[in-house]
């Protein structure tokens, strides 16, 4: 279970890092006409192959990720980055950009020219200007083709060459291609008529991100492949004094500006997605909680939601089953001569019971997830029915034992999946039991309880500082939190007018449940360790 956990988190820095680690994920990724078989790697040789390749990757990330739904505001960033890709070199494809739904600032670009954002980011930067220069930086690494090089080097550095000096090789040339990518970003930036200075700033305001407690993360941190912060914020700063250039006189802009544009972007985790408190997973959409063992990390991504043993040798996680069809039971009960008319459109799926949940994962197992069914048992879960199954198996490389309960509630027939290495299970298997028997469904006051933080900002008073402008405003932002993300010191007094980024709670209305939901257990794969920003 350790290598496979370590196996994730490897994977995890491919596919989300920035440049060429977020465009190894399109290098190592590839079609392939029958299942389990070694997916080929696509060689980025030309602009073409880049697309292809930017593509593919680009599902895999906006599944893990998820795309924030704010139309008004991807098509103001969008409207950003096409200014800036105006004058950067011509390819054969359309920059596109996107905003994933994760807090924590990141920003990464694929082959092809797949550029995205978070909101995270979007919320720390202070400006336009500083939006701009990290949209340049990431069109530099597609216009440049910066991941056809980096898969080049990687091809010729001997693999037989002593891992730690390989792999000082690879990092150093990363560290080119960022630094290549702060100064082309900016002469975009300053060619767009944006501040190239907004590149130093907005690494400033990052570098302070870092004492922050950011949370549930889907992605490192902007900070995680890029050179050391001060020397970034010193070069791009001297740059930023070399650069002419001029404010569009026909284009508004500034901080009031972008703050009217950002105005109700969703702060911290989104609801829809389920939350954590503490150990506790409370999902207002699935009316549902879950309690997983203390000490545990613990994992809240689009794909997946669970938890995993301080050493990496247990599991547990929940997913939602997919609906079952009733032609698909016609069909292999009664044979296709006697099925039954299809059901027409808008009809509900047929609702599978825990024990059809339970026959059909062992006649259709994971890919990477193969079992063998020791006992099956109808079990209840509180007040609520249940089906269990306890197995023993390999998951990727790994002998366990496990449980696998399906739980049927409002409707719908959850998966709670927990698993540990043969050598393990009797250590954790306790902790297991007691994690599933805490599902059960939210209390109204549970309910009611769950808040959703959107972004807003309010006008300081002469004089008046963090903690007092919070009071005053309803902010519930800790004083360090308001610091960071207005770009100011705890201790600032602020200007009378000046606008200071505020969070607003307010209550979370749930959305219909058919289109809030857990992963499907068809898509998803085991967990992997969750991975907080840190320090490059």
């Amino acid at each position: 279970m350790r290598r496979s956990a370590l196996r994730a988190t490897v994977l995890g820095t491919l596919v989300l890092g920035l440049a060429s680690a977020c465009a190894q994920d399109g290098l190592d990724s590839a079609t392939t006409d029958e299942p389990r078989k070694k997916k080929r790697t696509i060689l980025l040789s030309t602009e073409y192959d880049d697309l292809a390749v930017g593509e593919e990757a680009a599902q895999s990330i906006e599944a893990e990720m998820g795309i924030y739904d704010s139309p008004e505001l991807t098509r103001y960033v969008a409207k950003i980055g096409h200014r800036l890709a105006q004058h950067a070199a011509p390819r054969p494809f359309q920059y596109q950009f996107q905003i994933v739904d994760q807090m924590s600032p990141n920003a990464f670009s694929l082959p092809g020219g797949l550029i995205y954002v978070s909101r995270g980011l979007i919320a720390l930067a202070q400006n336009d200007d500083e939006l701009a220069n990290v949209l340049g930086h990431e069109i530099i690494h597609a216009s440049d083709r910066h991941a056809a090089a980096w898969q080049e080097l990687s091809r010729r550095t001997n693999p037989f060459t002593i891992w730690f000096l390989r792999m000082a090789k690879l990092a150093a040339y990363s560290r080119d291609h960022e630094r290549a990518a702060d100064r082309g970003g900016q002469l975009l930036a300053a060619k767009a008529g944006y501040d190239p200075a907004g590149m130093a700033s907005f690494l400033k305001h990052l570098a302070n991100t870092q004492r922050l407690a950011v949370g549930y993360s889907r992605l490192t941190s902007y900070l995680d492949t890029h050179p050391n912060t001060t020397e970034r914020v010193a070069s791009t700063a001297a740059r930023a004094d070399t650069l002419d250039w001029s404010r569009d006189s026909t284009r508004r802009t500034g901080r009031s500006l972008y703050l009217q544009n950002i105005e109700g972007l969703l702060l911290g985790t989104n609801p829809a997605e389920g939350l954590f408190r503490g150990t506790e997973f409370i999902h207002a959409d699935l009316d549902f909680r879950i309690l997983f063992p203390h000490g545990w990390s613990l994992v809240n991504t689009h794909s997946q939601v669970g938890a995993i043993s301080p050493d990496g040798y247990a599991r547990i996680f929940i997913t939602l089953e997919a609906a079952k069809q009733p032609e698909e039971k016609h069909e292999k009960e009664a044979g296709p001569e006697s099925a039954a008319p299809s059901n027409t459109a808008g009809d509900p799926p047929e609702i599978l019971t825990p024990e059809q949940a339970a026959n059909r994962m062992v006649e259709n197992p994971a890919d990477k997830f193969e079992i063998r069914v020791l006992r099956a048992q109808p079990v209840q879960i509180g007040e609520i029915q249940a089906y269990r199954l306890d197995i023993e198996g390999r998951m990727e490389e790994d002998p366990i034992i496990g449980q696998i309960n399906f739980i049927a509630h409002n409707r719908l027939v959850f998966r709670l999946t927990s698993v540990a290495t043969n050598s393990a299970w009797s250590h954790y298997q306790g902790r297991i039991h007691s994690s599933a028997r805490t599902f059960r469904p939210l209390t109204d006051e549970e309910r009611d309880s769950v808040e959703v933080l959107h972004l807003g900002f309010v006008h300081a008073l002469e004089g008046e500082d963090v903690s007092t402008l919070s009071e005053r405003s309803g902010n519930v932002w800790s004083p360090g939190r308001t610091a960071v993300l207005n770009g100011v010191f705890v201790d600032t007094r602020f200007r009378a007018g000046q606008l200071v980024k505020i969070a607003r709670p307010s209550a979370y209305a749930t959305s219909e449940r058919e289109s809030q939901a857990l992963p499907s257990a068809k898509n998803s794969e085991p967990i992997g360790p969750e991975r907080t920003p840190g320090p490059r």
